[in-house]
């Protein structure tokens, strides 16, 4: 193996060291924003839950205003959560973006590697090949010298 070889090996360990870095970030966003949506979705059904038992006819006015005052601050609560959801949906499309950079950077690398690995053995090719018609143009006396 060539200098050249263990360099594009070194740089492909250290790409997929990032990239799988980068990958542990980005499923650390991705349950977030699926613990996120999930409590998006318990706020959504709870505010749900508590139109249907103020919309009960047999409630006072003190009961109605508490219900109504109530369900703006769950108003108010949802509408944070969504602006958090869009922050880290934005955060989560900048990590898998992050990913699919270093994730094409090693592709490049391995790439480069293979045709480093070609030319080698291109070169060991042309090698032997010289080696056999100087071999096949001796003539057959000297063959036997060298045994």
């Amino acid at each position: 193996m060539n200098t050249q070889q263990k360099r594009a090996l070194l740089l492909i360990k250290l790409a997929k060291r990032k990239e799988d870095q980068a990958a542990e970030v980005l499923g650390h966003w991705r349950q977030r924003m699926a613990a996120q949506t999930e409590q998006l979705a318990e706020l959504g059904r709870y505010q749900s839950a508590y139109l249907d038992a103020a919309r009960k006819p047999s409630q006072s006015v003190y009961q109605l205003q508490s219900y109504r005052q109530f369900l703006t601050q769950l108003d108010h609560v949802i509408a944070e959560q969504q602006a958090r959801m869009l922050q880290i949906e934005q955060q989560f499309e900048h990590y898998c973006q992050q990913w699919r950079l270093l994730h094409q950077r090693r592709k490049m690398l391995e790439d480069y590697q293979s045709r480093i690995d070609q030319e080698a053995q291109k070169a060991i090719n042309k090698l032997w090949d010289k080696m056999c018609d100087e071999l096949s143009a001796r003539p057959s006396g000297e063959d036997s010298a060298l045994l």
